[in-house]
């Protein structure tokens, strides 16, 4: 009940009560029963159920290096971060701001439109570039901080972003 307040203040009782039935996975004779009541509560099915909050309620479902794609200097790389995230609150036009305290990274450009995401909807972006030096290990986890904003609201999302500093960019021949 927590999680889904928290995702909707505004959602009434009885939205919540309907969320977390409609969201369970039945595990006994279909619908409730003595063994399992209605079943295992699954909070992410149930927040799929939620009527949307008035604001934007960004999810980062994945972030990644972008392979192969490094143009290299004599001391640092620079790569970019694919990002794919869905949007579980309400249509909006959403701006990025993302930050490491990773010893050596530097963000290039730390601020991005992501433009406008409607609720359900799933978007892919690249974006931020990232300034890597050439002194690190092989391969290694950068924790980031990703701030997504409007004009009246803003979320924090920290993600960890496997980064592989030997990724050679594709060389394709020309004749």
């Amino acid at each position: 009940v927590a999680i889904l307040r928290q995702f909707n203040p505004e959602a009434s009782v009885s939205q919540i009560k309907s969320a977390l039935i409609e969201g369970a996975l039945d595990l006994g004779e279909p619908g409730e029963d003595n063994d399992y009541g209605y079943g295992l509560i699954n909070i992410m099915n149930s927040l799929y159920k939620m009527p949307p909050p008035n604001h934007p309620f960004v999810h980062v479902i994945s972030a990644a290096q972008i392979s192969n794609q490094f143009s290299v200097s004599a001391q640092n790389k620079t790569t970019s971060l694919i990002l794919t995230l869905e949007n579980l609150g309400s249509e909006s036009d959403i701006y990025a701001s993302l930050s490491s305290t990773y010893e050596g990274v530097q963000i290039l450009n730390s601020r991005e439109e992501i433009g406008s995401i409607g609720h359900f909807d799933t978007v892919t972006v690249i974006s931020f570039s990232i300034l890597i030096p050439g002194n690190l290990p092989d391969k290694y986890q950068v924790p980031f901080t990703i701030e997504f904003s409007n004009d009246s609201w803003s979320q924090i999302y920290d993600i960890y972003v496997g980064i592989d500093t030997q990724a050679e960019p594709d060389r394709k021949s020309t004749r």
